[in-house]
Parts: C-alpha cells; structure tokens; sequence
C-alpha cells in the first residue's frame, strides 16, 4: 500500500508540474509576442528618428548659409562704413 500512495502522490505531482509547465509556457509566448511588438515599435521609432535627423541637418545646413551671407553681408557694410568715416 505505501507503494500505491507513493505512486500516486508521484502522479499528481508529476499533474501539477505539467500544469505549471503549461502557464509558464502560455506565458513565455505572451512575453514573446510582446517582446516582438516592442521590437517593431522600436524598428518604426527609429526610422523616424532617422528621417527627423536628416531633416534636421538640412534645415541646419540652410540656416548655417543664411547666417553666412548674413555676417559676410554684415561685414561688407561694416568695411563700408569704416571707409566712408574715414574718408572724413
């Protein structure tokens, strides 16, 4: 008889184990699907990153001309002004 109640006890515990192995399997492949969803999230986010840097650094190269033009223009007019006080 303690063999029969060894082998059961065997038994459910070898039932509960496979129901534990079950949830956590049901569990790894929910992390799973969401792990994938933050990867595609994370892909998507960084090809808008990507475009928003470009951008970014042709807008910047535009304002960096447009204060060229600016300082040389602005110096152009310095020069001029210094020759005409000059000439005084």
């Amino acid at each position: 008889m303690s063999n029969d109640v060894n082998t059961e006890q065997i038994l459910q515990a070898i039932a509960e184990l496979s129901e534990e192995v079950k949830d956590v399997s049901q569990a790894v492949k929910k992390n799973t699907q969401k792990i994938d969803n933050l990867e595609v999230q994370i892909s998507n986010n960084a090809e808008k990153i990507d475009r928003t840097e470009e951008k970014l650094s042709q807008q910047i190269d535009r304002l960096d001309s447009k204060v060229t033009v600016l300082s040389d223009s602005l110096l152009e007019t310095q020069a001029d002004v210094l020759e005409l006080k000059k000439a005084k």
